[in-house]
């Protein structure tokens, strides 16, 4: 075997060991994590979730988070990650859904947050593992702005 082929080989090898994770298909119902390309900086956790798998079609999968809400879109198998259950936070601690925010003296935020179990607490952005939380929560707040007002007909 010459050189060439040998370094082509392991080269070749080591691509297959490298990829393999995203040919593998995910069972539905199975909890993945969803990598974030639209996070804002290396500080920000790099996935999101956790989300379970409803259906793959293509090679894409629809995938929807512990509330029961779809995520926006299809996604890609190289995207997700699968997780075991040991991955997630205890149910106690896990955030249901973000019901308000107050602004400190100091300029920033708190967020009063509703967790699984029905606890209610305010937190700063800070102490909220899943950025995409805040971010949905203001992206519901500007639609109510921006929705036109009913006009009731005399």
């Amino acid at each position: 075997m010459t050189a060439n082929r040998y370094r082509h080989e392991k080269s070749l090898g080591n691509f297959q060991k490298k990829h393999a994770r995203a040919a593998e298909t995910l069972p539905v119902g199975t909890l993945v994590a969803l990598f974030d390309v639209n996070r804002e900086s290396k500080q920000d956790p790099p996935y999101l979730g956790p989300y379970v798998v409803k259906r793959c079609f293509d090679g894409n999968y629809t995938i929807e988070d512990m509330t029961g809400a779809l995520y926006q879109h299809d996604v890609p198998r190289h995207r997700l990650k699968a997780l075991s259950n040991a991955d997630l936070p205890p149910s106690e601690h896990r955030v249901r859904q973000l019901l308000g925010h107050r602004d400190l003296p100091d300029g920033s935020k708190e967020y009063k947050v509703e967790f699984a179990d029905g606890d209610i607490y305010w937190l700063l952005p800070s102490a909220i593992s899943d950025s995409a939380l805040i971010r949905k929560y203001w992206g519901q707040k500007r639609r109510l702005v921006t929705a036109p007002a009913a006009v009731a007909k005399t």
